[in-house]
């Protein structure tokens, strides 16, 4: 007995004793440098899923693989002669972005149709049982 209350207090001692500030400090710096790389990681799965959202929506509307409306891109593309090749191409992106936006809140929808039926379902059967 009087071992293990030794180990016991051995242990609190251990707690008790002061952290390195440097220890600190690494150890602020490496949970920092893994939160931004999650959040790094975080942007750019919801990029890919905008531009695979993209994709699969020009497909919808056009039945082509890679190709936007044509009346679309035509109309993105046109401008003033004044309107530089940055601003076509920031057209384009933000047109490609709103159609991402399109298809998202449509699965949205569809997913919140599907639990107001899967809902429904429910309660009928329970009704039923």
């Amino acid at each position: 007995e009087e071992e293990e209350e030794e180990e016991e207090e051995g242990a609190e001692r251990h707690e008790e004793l002061p952290v390195d500030k440097d220890v600190q400090r690494h150890a602020f710096r490496e949970r920092a440098r893994n939160l931004l790389q999650h959040r790094r990681e975080e942007e750019e799965l919801l990029e890919e899923e905008e531009r695979e959202d993209a994709r699969d929506e020009e497909v919808a509307r056009t039945g082509e693989p890679g190709a936007l409306p044509e009346e679309e891109v035509e109309q993105a593309e046109k401008g003033s002669n004044e309107e530089s090749e940055g601003c076509r191409k920031q057209r384009l992106k933000s047109l490609i972005l709103s159609m991402a936006s399109r298809r998202r809140r449509q699965k949205e929808e569809e997913k919140e149709d599907e639990e107001e039926q899967q809902e429904q379902q429910t309660e009928e059967e329970e009704e039923i049982g």
